[in-house]
């Protein structure tokens, strides 16, 4: 009997895994929008569930765990939904990509983390550069030195570094940036020495590109806010306003 019950079993699983779902059709897509911007995220959610994924359903689910303030899920269906356009039929226009592109760059920020190697354009996009990308370098509190990076502030700059390598940079620079909390001088003196963390961080990983570094302390704070939430908290601020920008001419 035992042995009856676990064939059974498998059976199903299989089966089961055969299911292919439908690819979703735009009514289905302006509906899942509409319930976001509604703020109707449970209604969203039980749109998407019924069709497969594609670029545009894990932007749409990367909006819902935005507005839900859950940053690292949500740069991590952004990222999904990035990865996925490369395949996209019709292609999206630009505005669209940027849309996820700068989508994906802020939920990072917002999590402190980066969820994947950054971001490289994917061959079909002719015509299009990517900006500067901003990435989350988190240091243990009022550090600047290499070894007060946080494990995550490592990896962070190992993506930079792949990032680097990946696109073939030659030059490249690293700008640091501050929250508005203490002394501006302080504030622009930190933003430079973080910077050069950075930098020899890389420099000491292997990383051949020409890197130069800036530091524009609380001087030029990431704005405007995002468009998921109408009230930011002051925490949330702060942490977009930390970062470092990555700024290099892509070899084609």
């Amino acid at each position: 009997m035992r042995n009856k019950l676990i064939f059974c079993l498998v059976v199903l699983l299989l089966v089961v895994g055969c299911v292919t779902l439908p690819k979703p059709p735009i009514t289905a897509i302006q509906s899942a929008e509409n319930f976001v911007e509604q703020n109707q995220t449970t209604q969203a959610e039980q749109t998407l569930d019924k069709y497969r994924h594609t670029w545009k359903t894990q932007a749409i689910r990367g909006d819902i765990a935005a507005y839900r303030g859950q940053w690292q899920q949500a740069a991590q269906f952004f990222q999904e939904s990035w990865n996925l356009i490369e395949k996209a039929e019709p292609e999206p226009i630009h505005s669209e990509k940027e849309k996820i592109y700068s989508s994906l760059e802020e939920t990072q920020l917002l999590a402190g983390k980066t969820v994947s190697s950054l971001i490289k354009p994917p061959t079909n996009y002719k015509g299009w550069r990517v900006p500067k990308v901003l990435v989350p370098v988190e240091f243990k509190s009022g550090g600047w030195r290499i070894n007060e990076l946080t494990q995550e502030g490592k990896k962070a700059i190992r993506d930079i570094a792949d990032y680097l390598d990946a696109n073939k940079v030659r030059e490249a620079t690293l700008t640091g940036h501050t929250d508005e909390r203490g002394p501006a001088k302080r504030n622009q003196v930190l933003s430079e020495k973080r910077a050069k963390s950075i930098r020899q961080f890389l420099v000491n990983i292997g990383t051949r590109t020409k890197i130069k570094t800036e530091g524009k302390g609380e001087d030029e704070p990431l704005r405007p806010l995002p468009r998921w939430k109408r009230n930011w908290t002051q925490a949330e601020i702060y942490q977009r306003d930390r970062r470092v920008e990555l700024e290099s001419d892509i070899a084609d």
